[in-house]
């Protein structure tokens, strides 16, 4: 048996979770974040033709903050994406 540290991030239904392991690949995680959502960032656009399955950082709705997702669908002028590190969708 192991024992390990873990942060749920997202409950759905028939038990189903999403969680993050806290450790040293996490905190690394963390500091790309930070420097994502540091006021300097600013994504370069030019030529991004996104797809559906394609890997991104986004911004979220809730917190305006940015993440790392991945496009689910293409709609008319926006993205559904999922959060890759919490499970949830936006």
């Amino acid at each position: 048996n192991e024992w390990m540290r873990i942060k749920v991030t997202e409950i759905l239904e028939a038990g189903w979770f999403f969680c993050q392991i806290f450790g040293d690949q996490n905190d690394r995680l963390n500091d790309i974040m930070r420097q994502i959502n540091s006021s300097d960032y600013s994504p370069n656009l030019v030529g991004f033709a996104p797809k559906v399955n394609d890997l991104c950082v986004a911004r979220f709705s809730v917190d305006g903050f940015w993440y790392r997702a991945r496009i689910v669908k293409s709609l008319e002028k926006d993205f559904e994406v999922f959060f890759i590190d919490f499970g949830n969708q936006d």
